[in-house]
């Protein structure tokens, strides 16, 4: 209990046995005076189960019915209801029952046998076998037709009356009656244009019009009826629809009530001109094409305003011309130009359709298997025919230029030497078959090589793949030597007759291999007193380009030297020796070739950037050095083979046509070099497929190292860790016991000088 406002709470749950539901308690109130004072009071709780119905309303009221609804109690069961009910003029009357049972969710029940024009409250009770539920709010209803409800109002809005009749009808405009069901017409002014509205009957009127308005509600009207007539002039007016009219001019007048007088009417225009009025007493001529004037009445020259094309010749008529066409033209302006039908070539560089052409005009057609300009990397060919004209006016084709495409066979030396890079491209994946096989298919397009600077590229590019090949596997594959003579003889071939004009020249960089020809003329290549040198600039490492149609190409090539990362090379201590190379020809060797040949000078340089290819065979150093019977021919001969250096480099020029030898003026090799290491040059023999120092003299000078030679040929650097001449096997004999003997003296002479130093100390 609150003890501020007394209201009492639950605590906890009651637990109230069903027979028993009253709860009796007592409250006793006690206060803090003096003396104290206290009351008591009892409290009887009647406890029920069943809450009160829901949703419960009154509906479909008539003089002795109603319909009572409602929704199941949210607390208790329950088996059925009772509803209560009694005259609200009578609350102390004894209530009227309606007892069902049913435990339906929702339900609905009629009151019948009800007094009529009475207002009645009611409560709807729930109830089982112990208890009669909680009742719900008294509600209220009246035994009297809802007159609203059927809508007895036809035309208006309905009020309920508590008195007979039971309603009453607010009429909406022009509706009248006890249900709104009489409609004055009058009432919605249908008269218009101020005419007065007469209402006969029910739903019926007549419309009184005033004068020029007619029709059921004056709506219509003919203005023609009006006095003085709209049309002016004379002229005659008749009424095409309400509102509207039309006048009839008198001649010479026009306007929409002849207002206007007309000056055309006269016909002032001559040769088919229109008139039209400027003004009420001007005009103006619409004349027709070939007339001109105030009234039309000059013919225009209709071949001033040059409608012939293309030089046509214009010759007057009368309000027309005609075009007489120049040869090559026609149609009736001699617009549409004579074209040379489509016609197809078939050539071996392709096959060529010919769309229909223009006269004086030449059409272009991409080149099919490429362009014959090789020093243009995306250059494309295009083969070019022209239409021509003949002086009697007909067309035809003239010869077709093809001198930009090249044939089939070009392309598929591309296509395959793109791919012989591919397979060559990784050291790993090349071996000697693999080698020999690239060798014989790339023998089968040098003719295509030496005409195409990217076929000739990619070639050569091949070549220096083979120059990555492992060192080992080459000697046991090829011992002979027989696979790498042929590549260096298909190289030189290549510098040989690659076509150049008079004073041209070509060079081709790979990664291993540098290429450089000329075609020397004294009067385009001028030395003067200039000596001729080549620079050795090698490509980078290639890397893989797509380049369509499932092929790669390698970049472009650089221009530097230096050897990649990852390279060995570049170890610290054995990068110091790669300078570029460097090779001069005096003079004196191209006056001495020119003069021992009438044809063409070639100046062929090679630079490999490795000996692999110049390996000698395994016999003929030492034939080359000793007799049959052993002895040393030669002192100035090596003993063993000789060996190189990690990139040693091989440097070869020559002439064509021309044997260069004993020149006054050396040719100057300079090749880059070892620190710390002696080196001497030497050049390829190709008959004996040896390595030798006749004839030259080395100056090896810090990472560089300069070889004189008074002929040419293929030269490099050989490793010399015993320069000095060497001995034959029996003086080696003889010497080595005098060695053993003098050692032995001198450490005799050195036991007795410490044991004399001993003695006399």
């Amino acid at each position: 209990m609150d003890p501020q406002t007394g209201v009492l709470t639950l605590a906890r749950s009651l637990e109230v046995s069903p027979s028993e539901p009253i709860v009796e308690l007592g409250v006793t109130a006690v206060d803090g005076g003096s003396p104290k004072r206290s009351d008591y009071a009892r409290i009887e709780v009647l406890i029920k189960t069943i809450s009160e119905p829901k949703d419960v309303r009154s509906a479909n009221a008539t003089g002795s019915t109603v319909q009572v609804c409602w929704t199941r109690p949210e607390f208790g069961q329950v088996l059925g209801y009772i509803v209560k009910y009694r005259e609200v003029e009578n609350p102390h009357g004894q209530p009227s029952f309606l007892n069902i049972t049913s435990d339906a969710i929702s339900k609905c029940s009629t009151l019948v046998e009800l007094k009529p024009w009475t207002d009645y409250e009611f409560r709807v009770y729930g109830w089982n076998r112990f208890e009669t539920g909680q009742g719900s709010t008294v509600g209220r209803f009246g035994t009297r037709p809802d007159y609203c409800q059927m809508n007895i109002c036809q035309h208006g809005e309905c009020h309920v009356l508590n008195e007979e009749p039971g309603y009453h009808c607010d009429c909406v405009e022009g509706y009248f009656g006890e249900v709104c069901d009489k409609f004055d017409p009058c009432s919605r002014s249908p008269c218009e244009n101020f005419g007065v509205c007469r209402n006969i009957s029910s739903n019926k009127y007549r419309c009184e019009c005033l004068s020029g308005f007619s029709g059921q509600n004056c709506s219509e009207f003919n203005p023609c009826a009006l006095r003085p007539s709209p049309c002016q002039h004379g002229g005659r007016c008749e009424s095409t629809a309400s509102h509207k009219y039309q006048c009839y001019c008198t001649k010479g007048f026009y306007g929409k009530t002849c207002q206007f007088f007309d000056p055309c009417s006269l016909d002032p225009c001559q040769n088919e001109g229109k008139c039209q009025n400027s003004s009420q007493v001007d005009y103006v001529c619409k004349c027709i094409p070939g007339y001109a004037g105030k009234q039309c009445e000059i013919d225009i020259d209709e071949c001033s305003s040059s409608p012939c094309k293309h030089g046509a010749t214009c010759r007057d008529g009368i309000n027309t011309f005609h075009c007489q066409c120049a040869p090559g033209y026609r149609g009736t302006r001699c617009k549409q130009i004579e074209h040379c039908s489509p016609n197809t070539t078939i050539s071996e560089k392709g096959v060529f359709r010919w769309n229909s052409t223009s006269h004086g005009r030449a059409q272009l057609i991409e080149c099919p298997f490429g362009s014959t300009f090789p020093d243009r990397e995306s250059a494309t060919g295009y083969a070019k025919r022209r239409c021509y004209l003949f002086p009697n006016g007909s067309v035809a084709w003239g010869p077709v230029d093809l001198s930009s495409c090249r044939e089939e066979g070009y392309k598929n030396a591309e296509d395959l030497t793109g791919e012989l890079w591919m397979l060559t491209e990784d050291p790993k994946h090349l071996n000697v078959e693999r080698l020999q096989e690239a060798t014989k298919q790339i023998e089968g397009v040098i003719g295509y090589a030496i005409h195409d600077k990217k076929i000739a590229h990619n070639m050569l590019s091949i070549v220096s793949n083979m120059l990555a090949i492992n060192e080992s596997l080459l000697r046991m594959g090829d011992l002979n030597g027989t696979a790498a003579n042929r590549i260096t003889n298909l190289v030189d071939r290549f510098a040989s007759e690659v076509k150049l004009a008079r004073g041209e020249s070509i060079t081709l960089k790979t990664e291993n291999l540098v290429v450089k020809a000329i075609s020397w003329d004294p009067e385009t290549n001028d030395l003067e007193d200039d000596d001729l040198t080549f620079s050795v600039h090698y490509q980078q490492r290639q890397r893989r380009e797509y380049s369509g149609k499932g092929r790669y190409r390698p970049l472009p090539p650089s221009q530097t030297f230096w050897p990649d990362e990852g390279d060995p090379m570049r170890d610290e201590g054995t990068t110091s020796f790669y300078n570029d190379a460097e090779l001069t020809i005096p003079l004196e060797a191209l006056l001495m070739a020119q003069n021992q040949s009438y044809q063409e000078l070639r100046i062929k340089f090679v630079a490999y950037r490795n000996d692999k290819f110049f390996r000698e065979k395994p016999t003929a150093r030492w034939r080359q050095c000793y007799d049959g019977s052993g002895y040393r021919r030669r002192y100035n001969c090596l003993q063993a083979e000789t060996s190189g250096f990690p990139g040693r480099r091989v440097l070869q020029a020559s002439i064509s046509n021309a044997t260069v030898t004993n020149l006054s003026e050396p040719l100057i090799y300079v090749l880059p070099s070892p620190l710390n290491v002696r080196v001497f040059c030497a050049y390829w023999k190709e008959h004996e497929r040896i390595w030798s120092t006749d004839g030259l003299i080395t100056n090896q000078s810090g990472n560089s190292t300069i070889c004189l030679s008074t002929h040419m040929t293929s030269f490099s650097l050989l490793l010399d860790p015993t320069p000095n001449e060497g001995i034959s096997p029996d003086h080696l004999f003889t010497l080595s016991i005098i060695s053993y003997i003098g050692c032995g003296l001198s450490m005799l002479g050195l036991v007795l000088t410490i044991i004399t130093y001993s003695l006399f100390r």
